[in-house]
């Protein structure tokens, strides 16, 4: 290669690097503002409704609309920093969401889930439920995923599709729910006696709402014993504590009255 034509060569590699390396510069500093934006955007947002009266299962969903909307804001600056025109990037814009439609079907499929539990609201921040295959408190629901806390304090991420299309129960939205349990008597046993020392059991307790059913009965009969159903009506947040009492309560109470658990 001649003088002249490494001068020519470098030369056009001048130019098309003059030619796009600002446009190429201005968006990636474009991208790192705009992320900067929509992130501080999305803590004004939160600081925001926190001390209104939006619900504070709104919230975090509302400032995530607004982050995602200046994430795509940011792109189309960028976009436009290459001469992308309006009609053309409307063109390219909606056979990349037909593509991406397709390919994250799974991932669409929670944030509308996500948008089903917002409306129908089968619970709030703050209750206990059990779905998807576990069972916490909601520390919160966004567009993809719902955040579970269970007793043993592990955060659990539940994706929104699992949990719509599964049963929900909600043990917080009623102050009030039964603590039930089985006992099996042993066979030697008199069963109408246990029934009636559990019944007393369920009296005395501080714990168990009085003007609410108490059930004691026998269920079933067998060769190994008679299986005595207890049930009665506590506040939520006495449910283990009324458990735990009612087992504790018959265990020395069957001690000291000689019934026999099988």
């Amino acid at each position: 290669m001649t003088s002249q034509e490494l001068a020519l060569q470098t030369s056009a590699y001048m130019k098309i690097a003059f030619d796009y390396l600002p446009p190429i510069i201005g968006a990636i500093l474009v991208l790192i503002v705009g992320r900067m934006i929509a992130n501080w955007l999305y803590g004004f947002v939160s600081r925001t409704l926190s001390k209104t009266k939006v619900d504070v299962t709104l919230q975090p969903v509302i400032a995530s609309v607004a982050r995602y909307a200046a994430l795509g804001l940011t792109l189309l600056v960028v976009l436009q920093q290459f001469g992308v025109q309006t009609a053309s990037l409307l063109a390219i814009l909606g056979t990349i969401g037909l593509a991406v439609g397709l390919a994250l079907q799974g991932t669409l499929s929670n944030v509308a889930a996500g948008l089903m539990l917002l409306f129908l609201r089968p619970f709030e921040v703050g209750d206990r439920i059990e779905a998807g295959g576990a069972e916490g408190v909601v520390l919160g629901i966004d567009m993809f995923h719902t955040n579970l806390r269970t007793t043993d304090g592990v955060d659990i991420v539940i994706p929104n599709s699992n949990i719509l299309s599964g049963t929900i129960r909600n043990m917080s939205n009623f102050p009030e729910r039964v603590v039930s349990t089985k006992l099996t008597v042993a066979l030697e046993s008199d069963p109408d006696r246990a029934a009636t020392a559990l019944r007393e059991i369920l009296d005395a307790d501080p714990l168990v709402i009085k003007d609410r059913p108490r059930n004691v009965a026998v269920k079933s009969l067998s060769a190994g014993g008679s299986e005595i159903d207890i049930s009665a009506w506590v506040k939520n947040e006495d449910f283990v504590q009324a458990r735990t009492n009612i087992l504790n309560a018959a265990r020395k109470r069957f001690a000291q009255d000689e019934i026999k658990l099988a």
